[in-house]
């Protein structure tokens, strides 16, 4: 029986996998995305602009919806909302693997905070050098 070259592991010619996603893909290349940044690269020169504008100008009657454009074109908000699509294909091309963590990680952080605790003085869990800290023994 024929085997599919695409199903076939000693295939190396690298095409049964499809090819590593780019940032670029997402975060600039659709239109929405060059018109975002246009818009916020705009918005912050326009920002900047009323620098130069009298503090009694009716522009600033409207700076409640000035300040909510900060979130909107905030760029890490643009970078994170952008990215979002990068990250899902990321992970559903399997190079990155989302967890929540491995138990030594958690064994290791528990001993590291109880040494800590042991060598602290101000912290009561060290015993016989909280009781010296805070004057109830005396050497």
């Amino acid at each position: 029986m024929m085997m599919d070259s695409a199903a076939d592991p000693s295939d190396n010619s690298g095409q049964g996998r499809a090819e590593a996603p780019r940032a670029s893909e997402w975060l600039w290349r659709p239109w929405y995305a060059k018109l975002w940044w246009a818009l916020t690269l705009l918005y912050w020169l326009g920002l900047e602009g009323l620098m130069l504008v009298p503090a009694d100008h009716p522009i600033f009657r409207w700076f409640g919806l000035i300040e909510f454009g900060v979130l909107i074109f905030n760029p890490l908000t643009v970078l994170a909302v952008l990215g979002r699509g990068y990250m899902r294909a990321k992970v559903a091309r399997g190079d990155w693997v989302v967890t929540s963590g491995s138990i030594s990680e958690f064994e290791d952080w528990k001993q590291r905070e109880r040494r800590s605790a042991e060598t602290n003085p101000a912290d009561s869990r060290s015993g016989l050098l909280y009781l010296r800290h805070i004057g109830a023994i005396k050497d």
